[in-house]
C-alpha cells in the first residue's frame, strides 16, 4: 500500500476530509488516518497540495485543435491523439468522452469517417488516461444515424457517450440566420452560397428530425450507452428528450430549460470556460448562476480542456459554492451521469484517478494508481 500525504484531499462527493490518501493495487484504500507506520506501507509526502479525484470530462471537443494546428496543415491521428491526451492530463482530466461530430456534407473532421478512424486508432493506440467517443450526431439527415448504428456496433467498447444535435437556425444555440451564418462562416470558413446550401439542406431534413431522434435513443439504448440532448431551448425540448430516454442535457440554452431538466433528473452540463469567463461567448445562460442556482451539476471542458480547474477556482473566489462542491461537477456527478460508478469519488474501493493541485495548477496525476504526470 502507498499513503499520500497532501494538505488536504477533497473526496469529490462534496466533503473535504483529513490529508492522507491511501492507495492498494490500484484502488482507493481509505482516505484519512496516519500514513506510515505499517509494514510494507510507502509514504510519499506530497507537500502543501490539494488532491482531488481525477475529472471526468463528458464533452471533451478540442482533438481538432491538435489535428488542425493551422489550416491546410493536417497531424497523423496518433500523434494529435497524443497531444490530446497530454493536454487532458494537464487540465487534470484521467477520463476523457472525446467528441467526435457525425455530420453529412460537412468538414472532415465532423464526418462519419473521422469518427470511425479515430475510434479505430484508439484501438491501435496506449494513452495514459481513459478515452471514450462521445459520439455527436446530426438529426437533420438520414445518414449520421446509419453511421451511428454502424460505429456503436463495431466499437462497442470505445463509445461511451451519444448526443444528438440539431443546429438548424432558430433552435438550440442559434436563434436567428444571422448568428448561425456567423458562426459557421467562422467555424468552417464558408461563403454565402455554401452556406446557403447548407441551410437548405437542413431545413429540407426538418420533417424527419423526430424520427430520426427515436432511432438515435434506440441505437444508444439497444447499445447501452448513455443519451444526452445537446442546445436544449425549451421545457418541452428538455421533456422530449427525458422521453427518448436520455440522462444528460449538454448546455441548455435557457434557464427554464435547465430547471426542468434538474427536475426531471437528468444531468446538466456547462462549459468550463463559461465557468471561468463569468458569462458565456455566446448568448447562452451563465454556467456561474446555473451551478450557484443547482440547476447544473456538471462542468465540462467544451472546447478548452484548461479552463477545468481555473473554472473551479474562479467559482469559488466569486461564491458560487464551496471548493469542495465545485470539485464535484468535474468528478463524482460527470462519473454518476455517465455511469462509471467505479471513479469519480476518493473512497475505498474506486480506482485510484486523483491528481494533486496547487492553486489552479495541476502538479500530478495518477491513473488507476499509476503516477502519470509530474511537475513541480
Amino acid at each position: 500500500m502507498t499513503s499520500y500525504r497532501a494538505a488536504r484531499v477533497h473526496t469529490g462527493d462534496g466533503a473535504t476530509t483529513d490529508t492522507v490518501l491511501h492507495v492498494r493495487d490500484g484502488l482507493v484504500a481509505g482516505v484519512g488516518g496516519v500514513a506510515g507506520g505499517d509494514v510494507g506501507v510507502d509514504v510519499v509526502d506530497l507537500g502543501d497540495v490539494e488532491v482531488l479525484p481525477g475529472f471526468v470530462d463528458v464533452h471533451a471537443d478540442s482533438l481538432a485543435r491538435f489535428e488542425q494546428p493551422r489550416p491546410g496543415v493536417g497531424v497523423p491521428l496518433p500523434h494529435a491523439l497524443d497531444a490530446f491526451a497530454a493536454d487532458a492530463l494537464l487540465a487534470g482530466v484521467t477520463t476523457a468522452f472525446l467528441c467526435c461530430s457525425i455530420e453529412p456534407e460537412t468538414v472532415p473532421a465532423r464526418s462519419a469517417e473521422h469518427a470511425r478512424a479515430v475510434l479505430d486508432t484508439l484501438t491501435r493506440v496506449s494513452l495514459p488516461l481513459d478515452v471514450r467517443v462521445h459520439l455527436r450526431v446530426d438529426v437533420t439527415s438520414d445518414g449520421p444515424v446509419a453511421a451511428l448504428d454502424e460505429l456503436v456496433a463495431a466499437f462497442p467498447e470505445h463509445v461511451g457517450l451519444v448526443s444528438s444535435m440539431d443546429h438548424t437556425p432558430g433552435r438550440g444555440q442559434y436563434p436567428d440566420e444571422a448568428g448561425w451564418r456567423r458562426a459557421y462562416r467562422a467555424l468552417d470558413r464558408l461563403g454565402d452560397d455554401d452556406l446557403d446550401r447548407r441551410l437548405a439542406r437542413f431545413r429540407a431534413g426538418a420533417p424527419g428530425v423526430v424520427r430520426r431522434r427515436e432511432r438515435i435513443a434506440a441505437i444508444a439504448r439497444a447499445a447501452g450507452v448513455v443519451l444526452a440532448s445537446h442546445d436544449d431551448d425549451s421545457v418541452e425540448a428538455v421533456r422530449t428528450a427525458h422521453r427518448l430516454g436520455s440522462g444528460i442535457s449538454e448546455f441548455p440554452v435557457t434557464d427554464a430549460a435547465a430547471a426542468e431538466a434538474r427536475a426531471l433528473d437528468l444531468g446538466v452540463v456547462v462549459g468550463a470556460p463559461n465557468l471561468w469567463r463569468g458569462g458565456s461567448h455566446g448568448s447562452g445562460p451563465s454556467a456561474r448562476a446555473a451551478v450557484s442556482a443547482g440547476s447544473a451539476d456538471v462542468v465540462t471542458s467544451d472546447y478548452h480542456l484548461g479552463s477545468l480547474l481555473p473554472g473551479l477556482r474562479a467559482a469559488e473566489a466569486a461564491e458560487v459554492a464551496p471548493f469542495g462542491v465545485l470539485v464535484r461537477t468535474v468528478t463524482a456527478a460527470p462519473a454518476e451521469r455517465t455511469g462509471l460508478h467505479d471513479r469519480g469519488v476518493l473512497t475505498a474501493g474506486r480506482r485510484a484517478d486523483f491528481v494533486a493541485v496547487r492553486g489552479e495548477r495541476v502538479v500530478g496525476v495518477w491513473v488507476a494508481g499509476h503516477p502519470v504526470l509530474s511537475r513541480r
